[in-house]
């Protein structure tokens, strides 16, 4: 996807991505106004979806991710928006501007959601069931490639995260 303009995935189903190691649902890199409305995403290897390497304007809403991270080895996230890119590329933020709303993640390995590197990321009315089941957090907030985050907008989310978990 790098350098995709105004994408939109609506009302699909992503699943079962079988490759040995890092295997996401979606991975949009160097893309502006991704939309993913009313989409199910289950059965990753790796990620659920992220929007990372100086992605714009990304909306994930309505989508519901399941048992995403199935390689221990990646610990992959729900939804992330930034992550870990080639430093030189040109862009300051791995992610800008983005926003995560009324989603559910359940059954994930890592995280959630979560931001990394990004610009006023925003994460409204989400749920999240049983996340983090070996990693370390259900919501991440993480150092990007070149910055931390910034601005970072949570509000009425719900978490449970199994006690036995992580």
């Amino acid at each position: 996807s790098p350098g995709s303009l105004r994408v939109t995935i609506r009302g699909c189903e992503i699943f079962g991505n079988l490759a040995p190691t890092a295997a996401e649902g979606i991975d949009a890199v160097f893309a502006d106004h991704l939309t993913v409305q009313d989409t199910y995403i289950h059965d990753i290897q790796s990620d659920g979806a992220y929007a990372k390497g100086g992605c714009r304007f990304a909306i994930f809403e309505r989508c519901l991710f399941e048992r995403c991270g199935l390689n221990p080895g990646t610990y992959g996230a729900g939804v992330l928006l930034g992550q870990a890119t080639n430093p030189a590329l040109p862009f300051t933020y791995e992610n800008e501007d983005s926003v995560v709303r009324n989603c559910v993640m359940r059954d994930i390995n890592g995280a959630g959601m979560g931001a990394q590197g990004a610009l006023r990321p925003r994460f409204y009315n989400n749920t999240l069931l049983n996340v983090a089941k070996l990693d370390r957090a259900a919501v991440v907030f993480i150092q990007g490639t070149k910055t931390p985050c910034t601005d970072v907008e949570f509000r009425n989310n719900i978490i449970r995260v199994d006690p036995s978990s992580g």
